[in-house]
């Protein structure tokens, strides 16, 4: 009986999850999407079929809107430490940048990667983006605006996801042949990692600091681990 009290808890009563959840409607509408945290903490996001540019002050709620050149229809943006917008212009092959302080916007052509799609820094004066239908993978050096193209795979390989790991190897989901591809940055040389299966199909992915990377497969509703080692 002693036992029985000593080891005796209160019933834990059930927990329910709550969270703070604020939306924003936008009155352009035109298939919101990607955004992203400028230092000032301002949400910059993209309308890419109402063809814009937007920016959103959590604290009051105050939204602008900035205009771009028509048919640019931007995929996505990141916001680079200064501050400035970059813009993937996913159906006229540029990629723009905005100044947001003075509104200009300065447009680098990317040649053969017709359509820009994802984009992330790497941190060392350098974007890198993948351009899904015209299956290549670039660099755009920010400050020469010089632009370096790979193509990932002989046969049409819908480049997506793009991500960067801790040693600065550039990691790239090929969608339509179920593959992960490894970029030097050096050497712009390729290595390419099967998925699964020959169905896997992956959009995105995400590198960890062990290296490992994380990618969903959508063709089989499942999730995958790649170690490179």
């Amino acid at each position: 009986a002693t036992a029985a009290l000593l080891s005796w808890a209160p019933p834990v009563a059930a927990q329910v999850d709550t969270f703070d959840l604020k939306e924003w409607p936008v009155e352009w509408g035109g298939r919101t999407r990607d955004p992203a945290i400028a230092p000032d903490g301002k949400v910059w996001f993209v309308g890419q079929e109402g063809n814009y540019i937007g920016t959103l002050e959590p604290a009051t709620g105050a939204q602008k809107r900035y205009e771009i050149e028509e048919r640019t229809h931007p995929h996505t943006l990141i916001v680079d430490p200064k501050g400035m917008v970059w813009y993937a212009g996913n159906r006229n092959g540029r990629i723009g940048r905005l100044d947001p302080a003075t509104g200009e916007i300065k447009t680098i052509m990317t040649g053969e990667a017709k359509d820009p799609h994802t984009m992330v820094f790497d941190g060392k004066g350098h974007i890198w983006f993948t351009s899904q239908g015209s299956n290549r993978v670039g660099r755009l050096n920010m400050a020469t605006e010089k632009v370096d193209l790979v193509t990932p795979n002989d046969t049409p390989s819908n480049p997506y996801g793009i991500v960067i790991d801790s040693k600065g190897a550039v990691w790239v989901a090929l969608l339509r042949v179920g593959m992960v591809a490894r970029i030097d940055p050096e050497t712009m040389a390729l290595t390419r990692f099967k998925e699964g299966a020959d169905t896997s199909r992956s959009r995105r992915l995400h590198v960890l600091k062990d290296g490992t990377i994380w990618f969903g497969d959508e063709g089989r509703g499942m999730l995958g681990r790649l170690n490179p080692a």
